[in-house]
């Protein structure tokens, strides 16, 4: 029978912890069979005592694992209130969509804006948003919003289909929103990391150029973090 008394060896990687948890785990069955097939063996006492050394051991690697986690899950919780902080909540009840944008952000159209935001549905991972906004006193009749940012030229061409326009009180805007591309993305990440990037808004004739603002390069990021947070890929 004490051939079953010695059943570790001191684990030196993540992958020899596994295998000597399987070790006690098998060596506490056997031991606990060897019990019940041999009551009155005179190693049943030594068998207990491994077995509840076994346990002891377990029992605080599970309160360990736990007490990681729930520390892992309070710097995420953590995370996420510190990156939502920068952000303006709206909810869409009937829809069942939450929509998160950065507070610099306008909630209106009538005016010059790139940015991003995030919608949450109640079930379903977080997703993001491009609007590029262009307000003037005259149309543009936008089909193409090229990015400049030193050697870096990016163009988005929704068409004259995919951009929203309305007017009011002498003014007019133009809307462009969609889900980003892996490109978009990486333009933005440009953008926040340049220290001057310009919008050209190309019209069907004419076109007006803006320089990106510290604010909206700001907001980019605030987004992505936000994003990140919430767990966004």
């Amino acid at each position: 029978m004490s051939s079953v008394v010695n059943i570790t060896e001191p684990a030196e990687s993540a992958q020899e912890e596994v295998t000597e948890e399987i070790k006690e785990q098998s060596a506490k069955k056997l031991l606990e069979s060897m019990i019940f097939d041999y009551p009155d063996a005179e190693e049943v006492k030594e068998a207990k005592t491994l077995i509840a050394k076994i346990e002891a051991k377990a029992n605080e690697e599970n309160a360990k694992a736990e007490a990681e986690a729930k520390k892992a899950e309070e710097t995420r919780k953590a995370n996420v209130n510190k990156a939502l902080s920068k952000l303006r909540k709206t909810t869409d009840e009937v829809e069942g969509i939450t929509w998160y944008h950065d507070k610099t952000t306008s909630k209106y159209d009538d005016t010059n804006n790139a940015h991003l935001y995030i919608g949450v549905q109640e079930s379903g991972d977080p997703y993001l948003r491009l609007r590029i906004r262009y307000a003037s006193d005259s149309w543009l009749f936008i089909e193409q919003y090229i990015f400049r940012s030193g050697d870096d030229k990016y163009t988005i061409t929704p068409g004259f289909s995919g951009v929203n326009r309305d007017n009011s009180g002498g003014g007019i805007w133009e809307c462009y929103d969609a889900t980003p591309t892996a490109d978009d993305l990486d333009m933005i990440r440009t953008i926040i990391a340049s220290d001057k990037a310009i919008l050209r808004y190309s019209g069907q004739q004419y076109y007006d150029d803006r320089t990106i603002s510290s604010e909206e390069k700001k907001a980019f990021q605030n987004v992505l973090d936000a994003y990140k947070a919430l767990g966004g890929k």
